[in-house]
């Protein structure tokens, strides 16, 4: 069963270990010799579990054969990526993997010294057409019927696109930014569960290497990259665990996009807000519960902290309105969670106070005012006290904006 060999470790996975090993402790000109013509005979058998058994095994000595593959890189690349079509899954699924073995050789082959240009090394015209044949190659197969190839194409397009990003700072990825964005929208928007947090993940790296600086001038690509996962959010529920991965990556987005995603922050603002309240509810009923209230979760509570961090970090002076408009609701909610029982919950809070301090300057007394609070009623670390040494500071700040920011210090104290 195809299933079975993707996830149990057997003796052909422990076979690719051994020559991954031997890869990396003996010398090229012992392994190749020996190993390429069984590869090159094996790659043209009927059986299809003899064809994969090839592919596996040059993937396997990537990593320490490099230097002596590096004169068939071009040849092996172009061999592979036909066999992304096999009609067979696990032949599909282990080409993605070995391609991904390789991508970091693609665009600079190893031992080439590439000629460096305004932004970065200058790409040779055959290399990066390589390199677009990989990146249409596993797009093709992110469109794929089954699960574990998608998986796994997922997996090869994410290290492409890092990969480019470290090498190219992504200039390679925008002249294909149209159809790599295009193929992951539809992805997200028709995926199953399984596959959800890996084809997020893999849009919010486009996101990340494509920068928002184009993208903002591109308000097109924008609503393709958002519409879709923002239909997900909605039709998972406002309070399932689905939402998680889905508000994870919105917060990875929305730093990278910058002002591109202020048309949809009022939205998402208005859901992390009510999510927030939820979950501080849920986490008061907690132990009184009849089921009547819904269940706290703590990777909710702390999502919702980290997407209104995210947003502060990529729309700085456009989060104010949005934190304005909230009224004493936000500080209340975040001066709870900074005192909360659990120190991740804790460490997303003051993230967060730290993140809208930036964003949004007036608020930075309050700011502090909440951590001094906090720290008077909640256990705290190093860091904490730091904190709170930094607010003794602003001290005369603090006390002439009590008032104003709407938190009532016998409220706080009643925490305690």
């Amino acid at each position: 069963d195809d299933d079975d060999e993707v996830r149990v470790w057997n003796l052909r996975k422990c076979s690719a270990a051994a020559l991954d090993m031997l890869s990396n402790n003996l010398d090229d000109t012992e392994i190749l010799p020996l190993l390429l013509p069984i590869v090159e005979q094996r790659l043209s058998d009927p059986d299809w579990k003899v064809r994969e058994s090839a592919i596996l095994a040059l993937g396997a000595v990537s990593e320490g054969c490099h230097m002596g593959l590096a004169p068939y890189l071009t040849g092996m690349v172009k061999m592979l990526l036909p066999v992304l079509q096999d009609p067979r899954p696990m032949v599909r699924i282990i080409t993605c993997w070995s391609l991904g073995r390789y991508i970091q050789w693609v665009l600079i082959p190893p031992g080439t010294d590439a000629q460096q240009g305004p932004h970065g090394p200058v790409i040779v015209p055959e290399n990066e057409a390589l390199f677009e044949q990989i990146l249409l190659g596993l797009l093709s197969r992110v469109r794929d019927h089954n699960g574990r190839v998608q998986e796994a194409a997922c997996s090869g397009l994410t290290e492409l696109m890092e990969h480019a990003g470290h090498v190219t700072q992504g200039t390679v990825i925008l002249p294909r930014m149209q159809p790599l964005l295009e193929t992951l929208s539809q992805a997200v928007a028709t995926c199953g569960r399984r596959n959800l947090r890996l084809l997020l993940e893999a849009t919010a790296t486009a996101c990340e290497v494509i920068g928002g600086r184009v993208l903002h001038q591109n308000s097109a690509a924008v609503q393709q990259i958002l519409v879709p996962i923002l239909n997900r959010w909605q039709a998972a529920g406002f309070m399932e665990r689905d939402v998680v991965p889905i508000m994870e990556a919105l917060t990875t987005i929305a730093v990278s996009l910058g002002p591109a995603f202020e048309p949809y922050a009022p939205a998402v603002f208005e859901q992390c807000v009510k999510l927030l309240a939820v979950q501080l509810e849920a986490r008061k009923a907690k132990g009184v519960s009849h089921g009547l209230s819904p269940q706290y979760d703590i990777d909710l509570h702390m999502a919702s902290l980290d997407l209104l961090a995210g947003m502060s970090d990529g729309l700085r002076a456009s989060m104010d309105p949005l934190v304005a408009a909230a009224g004493a609701q936000l500080p209340l909610m975040v001066l709870e969670s900074c005192s909360d029982i659990q120190a991740d919950v804790r460490q997303s809070a003051f993230a967060l106070v730290g993140d809208l301090s930036k964003a949004c300057p007036r608020w930075v007394p309050c700011m502090s005012y909440w951590s001094l609070c906090c720290w008077s009623f909640c256990a705290v670390s190093a860091t904490m006290y730091l904190c709170v040494a930094l607010a003794e500071r602003t001290m005369l700040s603090v006390s002439t904006c009590r008032v104003d920011c709407a938190v009532d210090l016998q409220a706080c104290n009643g925490h305690k």
